[in-house]
């Protein structure tokens, strides 16, 4: 007698059958554009491990029920989106004008919060190590001013383009060299954060 087998559940040969089963045309076209989207036809279809009659067979259902769209790069899910953001917009230009996003180390100065006695710490030994991800626009770099629509006073060394939150009296580190945030200005894009300028003077 085997015993194993009779412990075994009921439905255990149920579960053995649905391991072999394989995912359905559609679900495989929506896990393909999880992981890449968008994807022209060919590509679609090569990724989804489907081929073109079986993609254009069940197509028409994802698209009537919105769970895919097409634009002009091919298929995406229904919430990609078209247009890009101001922040990746003013990359693409900073790129092509040789200033790539780059990480930068900072440091952020901590903030004793007592209501009765507001202070900052400025030595720099008490910041707060960070790093961010930011594009450095030095003040003589006009390709990048050009690119990023920004004007550098004299007054400083130059800016940075961040999606961080620098305050007024951080640090930065570039090049073995320090500065200081002195201001900041926010850009928006309707009404949320798209990126900041931050403004920094050089330290000794």
């Amino acid at each position: 007698m085997n015993k194993k087998k009779e412990c075994e559940p009921a439905s255990f040969s149920e579960y053995k059958q649905s391991d072999k089963r394989d995912l359905s045309a559609d679900t495989k076209i929506i896990v393909a554009l999880i992981r890449e989207q968008p994807l022209n036809r060919t590509m679609l279809c090569e990724k989804a491990g489907i081929d073109t009659s079986t993609f254009y067979r069940v197509r028409r259902v994802l698209l009537n029920r919105n769970i895919i769209k097409k634009n002009d790069k091919g298929y995406c899910l229904f919430n990609f989106r078209d247009q890009q953001s101001l922040w990746e917009m003013v990359q693409q230009r900073c790129l092509e004008a040789g200033g790539p996003l780059i990480e930068l180390k900072v440091g952020k100065r901590w903030i004793n919060h007592d209501r009765f006695s507001p202070r900052s710490i400025g030595l720099d030994g008490e910041y707060h190590r960070e790093v961010i991800k930011g594009i450095m626009i030095p003040r003589g770099a006009n390709n990048l001013k050009e690119a990023a629509s920004v004007s550098i006073p004299d007054d400083y060394f130059g800016f940075v383009l961040t999606k961080s939150l620098l305050n007024e009296g951080d640090l930065l580190f570039w090049r073995k060299r320090k500065f200081e945030v002195k201001a900041r200005d926010e850009i928006f894009e309707g009404n949320n954060t798209s990126y900041y300028i931050i403004k920094l003077a050089e330290r000794s």
